[in-house]
């Protein structure tokens, strides 16, 4: 029993365990991996960024579009436009358009 509390003794009073040369390793292993994660989200960020940007300009563009924003530069307008119901081969109406288009938008207005 004697023993036994000698070694547990000698255990607890023992100065082995980590050197210098593990806690500098184990340091910068946490700060490459602290470096790669910080790098990963700012690219993340980036790239939101970036999406939400274009996603700004299509909206502003499809609410141009939609409102018929004539003052609005990027806006193709078009009014030489018919529409032509033709029912049983007969011509039934005819209705003049106001075309409003942007890159991948479109809307028309009766004039």
């Amino acid at each position: 029993m004697r023993r036994s509390i000698n070694k547990a003794r000698a255990v607890i009073n023992s100065n082995s365990g980590e050197t210098l040369i593990e806690g500098i390793v184990s340091i910068l292993v946490f700060t490459v991996l602290i470096a790669t994660i910080t790098v990963m989200i700012n690219v993340s960020l980036r790239i939101s960024s970036r999406a939400m940007d274009s996603a700004d300009v299509m909206q502003k563009s499809a609410v141009a579009v939609l409102a018929g924003d004539v003052t609005n530069p990027d806006i193709v307008i078009s009014d030489d436009y018919e529409t032509i119901l033709v029912i049983d081969g007969t011509t039934v109406a005819t209705v003049p358009i106001i075309v409003y288009r942007a890159d991948w938008f479109l809307s028309f207005d009766p004039k």
